[in-house]
């Protein structure tokens, strides 16, 4: 962030994600979607499906399925659901510094 000399006020970036933020929001809701369903699949006591890929299977029912007695997934879903409020909140809150025009005549 900079700020204004003249008017001693930081400036905000018209698009703090630049280029890619719709990019980094879309994958971020990739990964909370695949997140999401490995946690169900995991609730529900099926084996997550893998494609044409084989071994997703022995990887759910491994000991890495967990971390300290959470599961990975939800660890996923959780940091999932927070990166894709930040990057949204990014997204929706970029460019508006919030002082209206009130402070454009400033003497």
């Amino acid at each position: 962030m900079t700020r204004d000399v003249a008017r001693d006020e930081p400036v905000i970036a018209p698009r703090a994600f630049g280029r890619f933020g719709a990019a980094v929001t879309f994958l971020a809701a990739v990964g909370l979607g695949i997140a999401t369903y490995l946690l169900a699949a995991r609730a529900i006591g099926d084996a997550p499906a893998c494609g044409p890929v084989r071994g997703c299977e022995t990887v759910a029912a491994s000991e890495y399925a967990t971390l300290f007695g959470v599961p990975v997934a939800l660890i996923g879903v959780v940091f999932s659901v927070i990166l894709v409020a930040a990057c949204a909140g990014t997204e929706f809150t970029s460019g508006t510094s919030g002082s209206g025009s009130a402070n454009l005549d400033r003497t």
